[in-house]
């Protein structure tokens, strides 16, 4: 190989230097740069579910109103105390269909005169101790009665409407339900000055 110049030979060695100081100083500073943060992916929002509308929750029934109902306690409140007891043991054994309780406490000379002497049905001598439906027999509406067929014995319900002093007796008014809501009034005559009190009714 034939032998450079010096003074080429020093140009080729400062080519080489001066390629070699770059490449240097180009791997250096890749070196000393800082690492790559790494980022967090950001969290993805769940896709929400549509929620289906809550169903609307059915109107309460409105209360059915009747005379009397919502008053019945009060409209005895006049009574004597003895009789007031009575009468609010009545109801409860009527709406209980304890119609033997009822029947011990008729007056005896009406019981006689209707049932002993006369062989009458015990179902038709309570309608007649009771008076029931009488305000059709008078022609004369009272409260929310209804016409028609009607045995003590379908009574559930009890409602109190009046009452007042009649001679010898306390008398008491009010209505029968039955279970389909029909209505029929009654009368009750009570015998407060006996030492155990009693019921009289109508006799024909």
């Amino acid at each position: 190989m034939p032998e450079l110049p010096p003074k080429r030979l020093r140009g080729l060695i400062r080519h080489q230097v001066t390629a070699a100081v770059i490449v240097l100083v180009v791997s250096g500073c890749s070196l000393f740069q800082p690492a790559p943060v790494a980022v967090e992916p950001r969290p993805q929002p769940r896709p929400t579910v549509p929620q289906p509308p809550a169903p609307e929750e059915p109107a309460a029934p409105e209360a059915t109103q009747r005379p009397g109902r919502a008053e019945a306690e009060a409209v005895l409140s006049g009574l004597p105390a003895r009789e007031l007891a009575f009468m609010l043991e009545f109801r409860e054994r009527v709406q209980k269909g304890d119609w033997e309780w009822v029947l011990e406490h008729a007056e005896e000379q009406h019981y006689a005169e209707l049932v002993r002497r006369t062989g009458m049905d015990l179902e038709s001598y309570l309608t007649f101790l009771l008076r029931m439906g009488e305000s059709f027999d008078r022609r004369i509406r009272r409260d929310d009665s209804e016409p028609g067929y009607f045995s003590p014995y379908d009574a559930v319900e009890v409602v109190y409407t009046d009452h007042r002093r009649e001679h010898f007796g306390t008398v008491v008014e009010g209505l029968f339900y039955n279970r389909a809501q029909r209505s029929i009034d009654f009368t009750v005559t009570l015998l407060g000055e006996l030492v155990e009190i009693r019921l009289t009714g109508a006799y024909y």
